[in-house]
């Protein structure tokens, strides 16, 4: 799969990308924002194992490539797929920030999984002190839903703020 967009290309990944996953991925500024399962540091093993584990799966796991290069993951991974609802996920290497690249990401992957896989809900999550992915769900359109408590991240417990996209929202 693959979805050309203005600044960036979201794409399968192969196993020639994970020199580059690995490089971006090792980075403590990105591990801090991401869920306790992501590795940091963050090596070569985990990049190929990343990328071998998305052929494996039903999920829509891409890498964000700019310049011919991976520089991060974008995903939806289907909780509920009965009732047509899956989970966003995404990070984007320090090296592309502040440059509009996720959230022409996210965009494009929300009209993808609305328009394309016909979801009818697209929800995500970030910590509290994430303020660039908390902005880039405002600008989106995401709804603010609620904050959980007591969220386990690599480095310790926080606050993760809640967001949603319902299908009529998104089409309006």
């Amino acid at each position: 799969m693959k979805l050309t967009l203005k600044s960036c290309t979201l794409r399968n990944l192969k196993v020639e990308d994970a020199e580059s996953l690995a490089f971006h991925a090792n980075n403590p500024e990105i591990a801090k924002f991401l869920r306790a399962g992501f590795p940091s540091p963050y090596r070569l093993e985990d990049a190929i194992t990343f990328i071998n584990n998305t052929k494996q799966t039903k999920h829509l796991n891409l890498g964000i490539e700019v310049d011919q290069e991976i520089c991060g993951v974008i995903g939806l991974i289907y909780h509920h797929t009965k009732i047509k609802e899956a989970e966003l996920g995404f990070w984007l290497g320090e090296t592309q920030w502040g440059k509009g690249i996720i959230t022409e990401a996210v965009r494009g992957i929300v009209d993808y999984g609305f328009n394309k896989l016909d979801l009818n809900r697209i929800y995500s999550s970030c910590f509290i002190d994430n303020y660039g992915s908390i902005r880039v769900h405002e600008k989106i359109g995401f709804k603010f839903n609620g904050i959980e408590k007591d969220v386990c991240t690599n480095a310790h417990r926080t606050e993760s703020r809640h967001y949603e996209m319902l299908r009529s929202d998104y089409l309006i």
